[in-house]
């Protein structure tokens, strides 16, 4: 299970246990469409064998990079400089 908390990141709750992964800083302009982003990048991260806690962050990075530009899509421009946030 995901769970999604704004500035405060994500919980990830798996069989072994219940983590949290905190939010990236960054400057907000606007946070529509961050937790689409966020799943996006979740389940990218899964469609590259990543584990969920890794998958998690790549999900954060997506909301970080959406979170800087105004729309639902802004900065998301490719995967290396998405990931490069982490």
């Amino acid at each position: 299970m995901l769970v999604t908390q704004g500035e405060a990141g994500s919980l990830v709750v798996t069989a072994d246990g219940e983590e949290r992964v905190p939010a990236l800083k960054t400057e907000v302009a606007d946070t529509t469409g961050c937790g689409d982003a966020y799943c996006a990048g979740f389940l990218t991260g899964l469609l590259h064998d990543r584990d969920v806690l890794t998958a998690a962050r790549w999900g954060t990075a997506a909301a970080a990079r959406v979170a800087t530009g105004l729309g639902s899509d802004a900065g998301l421009t490719d995967l290396d400089s998405t990931l490069a946030l982490l």
